[in-house]
């Protein structure tokens, strides 16, 4: 019996067997596949490098940034909010390796990036940073797919949408 995925893995480091071998991202494709989660390095750890290239933060640096300075931070979306009450808002969260950003994207940001917007997996947004007391989000202008950066890996991360 073959083990695979992230409990073979668990199963084969508490017996001390060997891990299975591979490429790191294809090892975290396949976990998020099979189980949607992995005990490998977060997804986005993979391409931390090139989002530095494009000047993207990590979610816990954000705690650093001054309120209202312009920055840029990515990550998988881990769920998209459209409530009644919010005038047309939508209210994205998004994981890194780091932990979660809050996103707010107003009505017409979400019209000129709609297709990003409504169905992509790995954004990187820019836009203002605001804090009210602990509570930190950005307030976003523009919204991008970086999932090509996973070099044809598809992470099969799925959000929760409420829209």
């Amino acid at each position: 019996m073959a083990l695979r995925g992230v409990f073979g893995r668990l199963w084969l480091a508490l017996s001390g067997g060997a891990a299975r071998s591979g490429p790191p991202l294809g090892a975290v494709v396949q976990d998020y596949a099979t189980v949607g989660l992995t005990l490998e390095k977060h997804p986005v750890a993979h391409v931390r490098p090139a989002l530095e290239t494009l000047g993207a933060r990590t979610a816990a640096s954000l705690r650093e940034v001054a309120d209202g300075k312009t920055i840029r931070v990515a990550g998988l979306v881990i769920c998209r909010q459209r409530p009644q009450t919010a005038s047309g808002i939508v209210f994205f969260t998004v994981e890194d390796e780091t932990g979660t950003a809050n996103l707010i994207v107003r009505p017409q940001v979400f019209e000129k990036f709609r297709r990003i917007a409504r169905g992509a997996r790995f954004i990187l947004a820019s836009g203002k940073l605001e804090r009210e007391g602990e509570v930190t989000h950005l307030l976003v202008q523009r919204l991008q797919d970086v999932a090509p950066l996973f070099r044809g890996e598809e992470v099969a991360a799925r959000s929760r949408d409420f829209h």
